[in-house]
């Protein structure tokens, strides 16, 4: 996808000598180009009057994994921690993952601790409304790489022992574990300008991006394979 998979493939590629490496991008993320920003917020903002009765400043979306009850409770009260720490401007949307059932989230919402949190529908998810968001979070869902291309800042939760897409490492998120840290990268992404959120650098190492990547890979198909000539006839 992006050069950070060149070092990824390093090893591999040593061992067939043969082969040759192409950073194209991500045919599946060719749909972001069509992305439209203001119907997602729109949708946001609706969640929000809807469920919660008032529109936030700003939107954190949480891109679920489908993690265990329990896991799951846990990682809500570090982001319902880390947004009420952030400030009253700052409003949680639990996007649910594809395989994840709704019954194992609705009982986040009524549990204690206050904070505007809104459930989007199953059938948006997080990259149906990632878009619209000021921040996106989680462990390592994929859309956190949509949400990199698209501009939104990215927060890496990070308990002991959990996964991530190593995002942080390359300077494409910020490292969360707990509360504290959610709330001091909610603060510093109100200060930076929008347009300077996620540094054109990060997002080409991570995925090279241009909505058309299936071209491109089309394109390399076509130059590297010569067909093979037909036998005249006898």
């Amino acid at each position: 996808m992006g050069s950070r998979d060149l070092e990824q493939c390093g090893s591999w590629q040593r061992r067939h000598r043969e082969t040759r490496q192409y950073v194209l991008g991500q045919p599946r993320f060719d749909r972001l180009a069509d992305t439209d920003r203001k119907a997602q917020r729109d949708y946001l903002n609706a969640l929000f009057t809807v469920q919660a009765g008032d529109v936030p400043q700003r939107v954190l979306v949480w891109g679920c994994q489908p993690h265990p009850e329990g896991k799951l409770r846990t990682h809500f009260r570090t982001l319902l921690d880390g947004v009420l720490q952030a400030g009253p401007g700052w409003g949680l949307v639990i996007a649910p993952h594809p395989a994840q059932r709704l019954t194992s989230l609705r009982p986040l919402l009524s549990l204690p601790g206050g904070g505007r949190v809104v459930l989007a529908g199953p059938h948006v998810g997080a990259r149906g409304c990632l878009a619209g968001a000021d921040a996106f979070v989680t462990g390592h869902s994929d859309a956190a790489i949509e949400a990199l291309l698209l501009n939104v800042p990215v927060l890496e939760l990070v308990p002991p022992g959990d996964p991530t897409l190593a995002l942080a490492r390359h300077g494409a998120a910020q490292r969360c574990s707990g509360g504290d840290g959610i709330a001091a990268a909610l603060r510093h992404i109100e200060r930076m300008p929008v347009t300077s959120r996620v540094p054109s650098g990060v997002k080409e190492e991570i995925c090279h991006w241009t909505g058309h990547s299936t071209d491109a890979v089309a394109d390399l198909v076509v130059r590297v394979i010569t067909p093979e000539k037909e036998s005249p006839c006898s």
